[in-house]
């Protein structure tokens, strides 16, 4: 979203966006999140948020943990392989190839 102009954003995007960083204000300060504080900080910014949005975001996280939730940093996130060493195995393979003695007649 940071790379996205909020001028194009529809109004239903743009009061997400408003209430998660609104959000983020009052986690920083360490408020508890209420739908009240979030319209503030919402208006002070000159911004509209749907209340449909404020009233979502301060139930689902008031009261969380957020801060130890931000700073695991997807801890949980378990490993695939990075898609890289399929094409460096190929190179290896390659390598071999061209090293093979030429055959004697």
């Amino acid at each position: 979203m940071a790379a996205v102009d909020p001028k194009t954003l529809d109004a239903s995007k743009l009061s997400e966006l408003a209430c998660t960083y609104a959000s983020l204000v009052l986690l920083d300060d360490n408020n508890d999140i209420t739908q009240e504080k979030l319209e503030a900080i919402v208006t002070a910014a000159g911004l509209k948020a749907d209340k449909h949005f404020t009233q979502v975001f301060a139930k689902s996280l008031n009261g969380k943990d957020l801060g130890a939730k931000l700073n695991a940093g997807g801890a949980g996130a378990g490993g695939a392989q990075p898609a890289a060493s399929a094409p460096a195995a190929a190179a290896e393979k390659k390598a071999e190839v061209k090293k093979e003695e030429p055959k004697k007649e």
